[in-house]
């Protein structure tokens, strides 16, 4: 899936190594030694966020097409209109002065209807171009962070599989700690030495079960948080996807109506 994604990204040059969250991937170093190859999968995913992001950002905008349909739909109306009343005015077999002067008055203001309409087809034609061309951009980025998506589910099942197999370790060294204690708080010996070994065992056990639990509560934090950027992906696909259908539908009845006003 990421490989997938990252192919849409080297088409829009969106570039990851600048928004590659390298505090994250630094900690994730920390624990390689328990799977290397599932940490570094983890890390590359995490490294393109950043990059999904911006293209979504940079790229999936609200298409301004909305003004020029209405400028189409308002030129025809004023062709309809004016064909109309050019119609009416010959009902009588005539054409008077005053609408003679009327006709001169709206060649100036809004042209001929034959004008307009060649204006019509020239805006028709770029707005149409620039709407499909947006949309097929749209539907590419769509599919791409749907992948990604996917890429995270992925990474948060292999950060909960570390978060499994680290367990154990923790486990031990927590009952390394209590062994440790315990020896030390059943010690009645008057050796000091022996008093003080006792004590230094008790500690490296504390400062292991400590480290460990930090690992642990690393891979937990990970996990979680790969779940709700997951959970949150999937607002931001409806949310994409439904703004996308309706420049889509816009873009059907723009077509619809250009064909059968023509």
């Amino acid at each position: 899936y990421l490989d997938s994604a990252v192919d849409v990204l080297k088409k829009f040059g969106v570039d990851k190594e600048n928004s590659a969250p390298q505090e994250l991937i630094s900690l994730l170093e920390g624990v390689k030694h328990i799977d290397e190859a599932k940490v570094l999968a983890i890390a590359d995913v995490i490294q393109h966020m950043g990059a999904f992001n911006a293209l979504v950002r940079e790229n999936v905008e609200s298409i301004q097409v909305g003004n020029r349909y209405m400028e189409i739909t308002q030129q025809f109306d004023s062709i309809r209109e004016d064909s109309k009343r050019l119609i009416a005015q010959l009902d009588d077999g005539k054409i008077s002065g005053t609408e003679k002067l009327s006709n001169w008055w709206m060649k100036i203001r809004r042209g001929t209807p034959n004008d307009r309409f060649e204006r019509i087809v020239e805006l028709y034609s770029d707005v149409a171009k620039d709407t499909r061309e947006a949309l097929k951009s749209e539907d590419m980025i769509k599919d791409a962070y749907i992948d990604f998506r996917f890429a995270l589910k992925e990474a948060e099942v292999l950060a909960r599989e570390l978060l499994d197999a680290h367990l154990p370790t923790l486990d031990a060294a927590r009952q390394g700690l209590a062994d440790s204690q315990a020896a030390l708080d059943a010690y009645t010996g008057e050796d000091e030495s022996g008093k003080s070994q006792l004590e230094l065992q008790r500690d490296e056990a504390r400062h292991k079960y400590e480290s460990e639990d930090e690992t642990y509560q690393l891979l937990k934090d990970i996990a979680e948080n790969l779940e709700i950027g997951y959970d949150v992906g999937e607002t931001l696909i409806t949310k994409l996807k439904q703004t996308h259908d309706v420049k889509e539908r816009v873009y059907r009845r723009a077509v619809t109506f250009f064909t059968t006003n023509e």
